[in-house]
């Protein structure tokens, strides 16, 4: 699926928020820059708890994954999808990882 469709059809799925949530353009301002480790930092988190916490859920990642593989796979998905990144972050690393990390379909 489509990382646009699926970050889409998850933002028609969430109701407003009255806290401030992370926008993926602000996690991909996080993201780009390293020499600002407290941002970087808040990010690199940010990516971790997402990935944890939907692992095996809406995407499988393979056993002994590194940060690495997972930080550029959102950074690269976000600066492609520019038209999905004012959604909430949670929704656009969700699909990012989805799409480069698709669960195997059981025959």
């Amino acid at each position: 699926m489509n990382i646009r469709m699926l970050a889409l059809a998850l933002g028609l799925c969430a109701g407003q928020a009255s806290a401030h949530l992370v926008s993926g353009n602000e996690l991909m301002q996080m993201l780009l820059d390293p020499s600002n480790p407290s941002a970087y930092s808040r990010g690199v988190g940010y990516v971790l708890g997402v990935a944890d916490g939907s692992d095996s859920i809406l995407f499988c990642l393979p056993e002994g994954v590194g940060v690495r593989p997972l930080i550029e796979t959102v950074s690269r998905e976000l600066s492609q999808a520019a038209d999905v990144r004012h959604l909430n972050a949670s929704m656009t690393v969700t699909a990012a990882l989805a799409a480069s990390f698709p669960c195997k379909k059981e025959p």
